[in-house]
């Protein structure tokens, strides 16, 4: 039989061990690091409380969103994982490889599959309402395409269009800063970004912006 006192050490490094493990857990799921495409420990208690929330509104009094993947190690993670249908295909990678050793997100496609790239956050938006959307990009000349597109919702949250808004390079492997204003048409609440492609090629973005520019003369009250 244990010594009491040698019972209570155990019991405290056990649960320390254990919120050091739901703590490690936590941070990597925001990070949004998969380890396995399989099995997932987030659709399982405890660690299914944990579970970063895929999308988060922003309302009106937000600006709009700046990314320039300079951040290591964002918390939580701005973007969803690649969605794809052959997952082993398409890959993303971080690194200094855009215009000054700039830190930018790469993707790479072996197939002919699309693919996308979801931003963490939809914005509150009123018709009208003016915006531009703007972007550092790259392409292989490999027969593949990419795009930073606008993902418009109605109320309820249902998508109108994936694609009701969108810029993308025109060149072949040069970088291109690419820029496009757009007003939000009627019965459009929300608006998301992504970034999508289809086909072969590497695919280089960086210095993505969405910013809000006026209301068309409709006030915020």
């Amino acid at each position: 039989m244990l010594h009491p006192g040698l019972l209570r050490k155990f019991a405290a490094y056990l649960a320390v061990g254990s919120v050091v493990l739901l703590v490690t857990y936590w941070l990597k799921n925001q990070a949004g690091i998969n380890l396995f495409q399989e099995f997932s420990l987030s659709e399982r208690l405890p660690f299914k409380l944990l579970k970063l929330e895929s999308t988060v509104r922003q309302d009106l009094n937000s600006a709009g969103l700046a990314e320039d993947f300079e951040s290591i190690l964002p918390l939580p993670n701005r973007w969803i994982a690649v969605h794809t249908r052959i997952p082993e295909n398409v890959s993303k990678a971080y690194g200094r490889n855009c215009p000054g050793a700039s830190r930018c997100l790469t993707v790479k496609n072996k197939g002919n599959e699309s693919w996308h790239i979801t931003h963490r956050y939809r914005f509150d938006v009123r018709e009208n309402e003016r915006f531009s959307l703007a972007g550092l990009l790259w392409s292989s000349d490999t027969g593949g395409e990419a795009q930073i597109q606008v993902t418009a919702y109605d109320a309820q949250g249902q998508i109108i269009a994936r694609d009701m808004w969108h810029i993308e390079t025109r060149f072949d492997e040069e970088f291109e800063q690419v820029s496009e204003e757009f007003s939000i048409a009627p019965a459009v609440a929300t608006i998301r970004l992504r970034m999508a492609g289809k086909g072969p090629g590497e695919f280089r973005f960086d210095d993505i912006r969405l910013r809000r520019l006026d209301f068309a003369g409709i006030s915020r009250d």
